[in-house]
């Protein structure tokens, strides 16, 4: 056996079997976070290239799990470097499963949700790590039907993803090929330079960097909200783990060049026009596609801080450390819009006036989910936020007073939807509770989670910060 066929062939029979059973709606919903939990514990503990007894019987054999799988020439390799990145997909993956039954998502999340995670395993463990194109393509196209369920109308915003994510796999293909000569022939500048290009454009098209970014906001209003933020959430994640892998893989030949200079720059314009589009936006559900476009150039600044030094420093951690934030966050703030359209609210910023005198929770959590983001004192995304913009403001000064302009952009769409949601409205609302039982116990999760993050930084950011040291390791 193989630690590939453990974490990418075995989520996608599982989620194969659950596709048969669908119709059972609950069941598929406990054996997928049954699933991803014990291959999050496999992850944690499983030994790799030893052989192991998992039945204490002299009549059991012992069983050996190599690190390495073939396939069509390709080489997947999962071995004790690679458990960081499992455990943040796998765990990442059972927290959204948590929430999906009660989101009422459609019931293809569930198995499409471990096919998604077992092929963005395969991505990271694949050998050339630049094939790992094919296989995001495949998730892409897996993404599509958890997007736009079978049934509905096209969504324009998928297409467009679709469209995007087909090009981006295309030239990153040519860039592979065209890397291999810039690895025989390193003296031939001009060759390094259009290779670097090709695989920044091609990271561009698949991760939504402008001007490749319009899809994701289309599909925030279009779609099922918890559906596209986890989409939002895991596609700008495994891609910033290959651009880690890129960056480290090729340094030693002069690739990428400039790429530190190059991302904070891009950084800063997804920063810019997610959290002054935010500001304007008059969807609720179009203001979280927005705070993930600011996301993504949040993420881009911690991987500017990766590529500007070759030696491993706590600012490698920063990447890793915004990863649990930002999966809280989005994972309450789309619980929140599903709760608001169950109780029969529009999305539309100007309906919902008073809203928050009958719905108070589900207000509370869209609030407090878009300042997180944002970065305010006291929650998940302060800690991360700050840190990253101290280690940024000796080098790069100008960087942080745009980033914090975006910043502020997003602060006024927190504030114009809490004026919003509790003002008096014609209806004359009288403030009550109407939430329902398990929709507050899920809103008070995930309050607690932002708060205990937010407040309390040291109970993680040392543990993401060394698994991204171990990611990291062997390309030094």
């Amino acid at each position: 056996m193989s630690s590939p066929v453990i974490w990418v062939l075995a989520p996608a029979l599982v989620g194969l079997v659950l596709i048969l059973l669908r119709r059972y709606s609950l069941f598929v919903h406990f054996v997928g976070i049954l699933s991803t939990l014990a291959l999050v514990y496999l992850a944690w503990s499983l030994p790799f290239e030893e052989s192991i007894r998992l039945i204490q019987l002299p009549s059991i054999p012992s069983i050996r799990v190599d690190d390495t799988l073939t396939i069509l020439g390709r080489r997947f390799i999962l071995d004790d470097t690679s458990r960081p990145s499992l455990i943040l997909i796998f765990l990442g993956t059972s927290l959204w499963f948590c929430g999906a039954y009660i989101s009422r998502v459609n019931t293809l999340f569930i198995p499409f949700g471990l096919w998604i995670a077992g092929l963005a395993t395969a991505a990271l463990a694949v050998e050339p790590f630049l094939y790992a194109a094919v296989i995001i393509f495949g998730v892409a196209l897996i993404c599509v039907p958890v997007l736009n369920p079978p049934g509905r109308a096209v969504n324009q915003g998928v297409l467009r993803f679709l469209i995007f994510q087909a090009i981006g796999m295309a030239v990153l293909l040519i860039g592979g090929r065209l890397l291999s000569d810039v690895e025989l022939n390193p003296t031939n500048v001009y060759l390094a330079i259009r290779v670097t290009v090709l695989i920044g454009l091609g990271f561009a098209l698949i991760t939504a960097i402008f001007p490749f970014h319009t899809w994701i906001p289309m599909v925030a209003r279009d779609s099922h909200p918890y559906a596209s933020a986890y989409v939002f959430f895991l596609f700008p994640a495994i891609v910033g783990f290959l651009i880690v892998n890129y960056i480290e893989q090729h340094r030693s030949i002069g690739i990428p060049l400039n790429t530190g200079e190059a991302l904070r720059l891009l950084g800063v314009v997804m920063i810019l026009a997610g959290g002054l589009m935010a500001a304007v936006e008059r969807n609720l559900a179009g203001i979280m596609g927005y705070a993930v476009i600011y996301e993504i150039g949040m993420s881009l600044l911690a991987l500017s801080l990766v590529a500007d030094t070759a030696v491993i420093t706590p600012a490698y951690g920063f990447y890793f450390a915004q990863q649990l934030p930002r999966l809280i966050c989005l994972a309450l703030w789309a619980l929140s819009l599903c709760f608001f359209r169950q109780a029969g609210f529009s999305l539309q910023l100007d309906e919902v006036a008073g809203a928050a005198r009958v719905i108070p929770l589900i207000s509370t959590g869209l609030v407090i989910s878009t300042f997180s983001i944002a970065g305010l004192p006291f929650f998940a995304g302060f800690p991360v936020q700050i840190a990253l913009w101290s280690n940024l403001l000796s080098g790069a000064p100008m960087v942080v007073i745009l980033a914090f302009l975006g910043t502020m952009g997003l602060v006024v769409a927190g504030i114009r939807t809490l004026v919003t949601l509790v003002q008096e409205n014609a209806e004359g609302r009288k403030w009550r509770l109407t939430e329902r039982v398990s929709q507050v116990f899920f809103l008070a999760g995930g309050w607690l989670m932002l708060i205990i993050v937010g407040t309390l930084p040291q109970l993680f950011i040392p543990i993401l910060t060394n698994m991204a040291i171990i990611h990291i390791a062997p390309f030094k």
